[in-house]
């Protein structure tokens, strides 16, 4: 009989803080965040024109996005509409490539999600090559990046670490782009803001439906 109560107890204990999880303060009721709906134009198929920064000494910059290759995407609700979901065909793997043998792209899905306890918008990218979740987060919906999230990737000269940024923009009718830009860690300015960082362009995205 003792052994009965003390189960009984335990047991009780351990069920306790799984219902106390489900309670919550107003303000922060479960669900889809209504932040989460700026996300909504995006929803559906694309087609994908990636463009690469090419040296070009007659533009402004010293560099210009050229035709690269095709991809394509889905952004699709998840969880309830808690999260946008998008699956994403990657970049084509150019052949002989090292580390990357067998594969022909690197794929990758995006969740994009509003954390409404932090008040920051998030994008978690996982990826099929290392299986690696990269975090990104900004206020701005459309403009994330990991410069102070603790994910980084080797991509920098000599496999040094490198931070990431994610801009949305150009926003319309069957129609937005997306742009990659790269900040290696020993250029880093510290103390300066995101904006104030010496990014460098690494991919343009073109997404289209067609009418």
């Amino acid at each position: 009989m003792k052994y009965v109560i003390a189960c009984l107890a335990f047991f009780g204990l351990a069920l306790t803080p799984a219902r106390a999880q489900f309670d919550y303060t107003p303000g922060f009721e479960p669900g889809a965040p209504e932040e989460l709906s700026v996300y909504a134009a995006l929803e559906g198929q694309w087609t994908i024109q990636l463009y690469y920064p090419a040296a070009d000494a007659d533009a402004a910059e010293g560099w210009r996005w050229a035709e690269w290759a095709e991809a394509s995407s889905i952004f699709e609700p998840r969880l309830d509409g808690a999260v946008m979901l998008e699956r994403n065909s990657g970049f084509p793997i150019s052949p002989g490539s090292t580390g990357a043998e067998g594969y022909d792209r690197w794929r990758y899905d995006v969740w994009w999600y509003w954390d409404r306890f932090s008040n920051v918008y998030r994008a978690s990218i996982v990826d099929n090559l290392w299986g690696f979740v990269d975090i990104y987060e900004g206020t701005n919906a459309f403009d994330v990046s990991n410069l102070d999230t603790s994910t980084f990737n080797r991509g920098g000269p000599g496999g040094r670490a490198q931070k990431s940024r994610l801009r949305i923009t150009e926003r319309g009718d069957n129609r937005f782009v997306l742009e990659w830009w790269t900040l290696d860690m020993d250029v880093r300015v510290e103390g300066a803001d995101r904006d104030a960082q010496p990014w460098q362009p690494s991919v343009r995205m073109v997404y289209f439906q067609a009418e």
